[in-house]
Parts: structure tokens; sequence; C-alpha cells
């Protein structure tokens, strides 16, 4: 390619039809992103909610229900296993 050759192109202008579009594409896309303090909020209660249920779900595996200690007390087997 010759660098004379560069000299032969013409500078074309954009409609103004074309950048219209382009800037109510810029525009759509700001209105569908969420602020940052949105994104925030949202995190945050994410967390807590894992939290929440984290700690729901410790204090229920470590307590013993009201039947099982009823079978402990009057010394009723309240598990499957035979050999201890």
């Amino acid at each position: 390619m010759d660098i004379e050759q560069l000299g032969e192109i013409q500078k074309v202008s954009p409609s103004e039809l074309l950048y219209e579009r382009i800037q109510h594409k810029i525009i759509a896309n700001r209105k569908a992103q969420i602020s940052h303090k949105m994104a925030l909020a949202i995190h945050i209660s994410i967390v807590i909610l894992m939290v929440i249920n984290v700690l729901v779900l410790v204090k229920s595996s470590t307590k013993t229900s009201d039947a099982q200690i009823y079978a402990q007390s009057i010394q009723i087997i309240s598990n499957n296993n035979l050999y201890q």
C-alpha cells in the first residue's frame, strides 16, 4: 500500500440520525444500571441473611429436641445405633 493512496481518502461526516441513535443508546444504558448505594445495600442484606441462616443452623443442630430428652430420661434408645 502506497502512502500516495492514503491521500485519496475522502472524509465522511456521519448523519445527525446516527449521532442521535448513539446518544439514545448511551442514555438508555445509564438508566439500566443500578446505583452503587443500591448495590451495596443488596450486598449487605445478603450477607446479613447468610449470617442469620448460619446462626439458626448452628443453634438448631446443637439443641436436643424434647423427644430426645424424654427418651434419655426413661432410658430409651433414641437413635438407631445398636452397638455403642
